[in-house]
């Protein structure tokens, strides 16, 4: 993985001189063979609502560029259809399910038995496989299978990423527990690993135009607003949903990241005549449940100072990994009963 990053680095300096951003991100054979040309994905800032300085226009929001690029613009959009989406957090995810299909997709073309990965934190991924008898490497199960799994690791590390901050890791040597799971982020996560999927099956457009497209789709199909409404939106629930700048306090959060992953709507949101929240496109949570003739396991090694706290929450002593299906949902409802007694019985209601 380090020299995946030294070759995207120089691809990123040499790119004035030799063409190497003009070069594809993704080369794909719908259910043949998926190649990536670009390396591991670039991290993006982070945003949060009572703390957003940008708003932009939802029919200008720049170009996707998966790598490093000043061409797109960002910040929190205001749907009315799914509430607020982080589009920084949109893009950071899309670019790392289509980047994990593609390291999934060389794994089991070689019939590993596991591979590694990083995300947007120190944590290492070990991907653990298992292969069946019947196992024999047919290129669209290859493909098919690389698909899920992507899509699938991606949303967990995103999920990941969310948890360890809860448990204070700090990225940039700032405590950013007040954004974990902020009422927009799960939302933001999923709708991205949707994108980058869609945009790396198709197969007609260049992976960054693709996504493009994707973002300006749903968007749409959620029914965006233009900027002054969104900072309105935030407004609206200024004082009760959070508070402060300085000393921030997030009160509303999404820990539905086993469930639906419903959006939170916040006023003026789309309601029915019985005043029902409608019904949002389907964007199901990524399950490898369903694969054939495969078994996946993944183990996480934190690799943070704050990782005593979160093999104490498990309570687990044993335990040198972090495993998703195992671990997740207790980590998860520690950090839900932690909110709560902060802030009330309300800060994960879903309306």
């Amino acid at each position: 993985m380090k020299l995946k990053r030294v070759k995207s680095l120089l691809c990123i300096l040499a790119s004035l001189a030799l063409g190497c951003a003009n070069q594809p991100v993704f080369r794909i054979n719908p259910g043949h063979k998926i190649e990536c040309y670009a390396g591991e994905p670039r991290e993006r800032l982070g945003i949060t609502p009572g703390i957003a300085l940008f708003y932009p226009d939802p029919d200008k929001l720049g170009k996707h560029s998966y790598r490093f690029s000043f061409s797109e613009k960002d910040g929190l959009v205001y749907t009315t259809g799914a509430g607020l989406i982080d589009t920084y957090h949109l893009r950071e995810n899309a670019d790392l399910a289509a980047f994990l299909a593609s390291e999934t997709f060389n794994a089991l073309k070689e019939k590993k038995p596991e591979f590694s990965f990083k995300g947007y934190d120190p944590s290492v991924y070990h991907v653990k496989i298992k292969y069946s008898d019947s196992w024999d490497r047919d290129k669209e199960d290859i493909f098919n299978a690389s698909i899920k799994i992507g899509h699938y690791l991606a949303f967990n590390a995103a999920t990941w990423h969310e948890i360890i901050t809860g448990f204070r890791y700090k990225s940039k040597l700032i405590d950013e527990s007040y954004s974990s799971f902020s009422w927009e982020d799960c939302f933001s996560n999923l709708l991205g690993t949707h994108i980058g999927i869609k945009a790396l099956l198709d197969n007609k457009h260049e992976y960054d135009e693709a996504v493009d497209i994707m973002i300006q789709s749903e968007i749409k199909r959620l029914n965006a607003q233009p900027s002054k409404t969104a900072k309105q939106a935030v407004n609206n629930v200024s004082e009760k949903w959070f508070s402060g700048f300085l000393f921030f306090q997030m009160k509303k959060r999404n820990f539905d990241v086993n469930g639906e992953c419903m959006s939170v709507l916040i006023p003026p949101a789309e309601k029915n005549s019985k005043g029902e929240r409608k019904i949002l496109p389907e964007y199901p949570l990524p399950k490898i449940s369903s694969l054939n003739n495969l078994e996946i396991r993944v183990e996480i090694k934190p690799r943070i100072q704050e990782e005593g706290y979160i093999f104490e929450a498990i309570e687990d002593k044993k335990a040198k990994f972090i495993e998703i299906e195992r671990h997740f949902p207790i980590l998860i409802e520690t950090l839900k009963k932690h909110y709560t007694e902060l802030y009330g019985d309300n800060v994960d209601r879903i309306d």
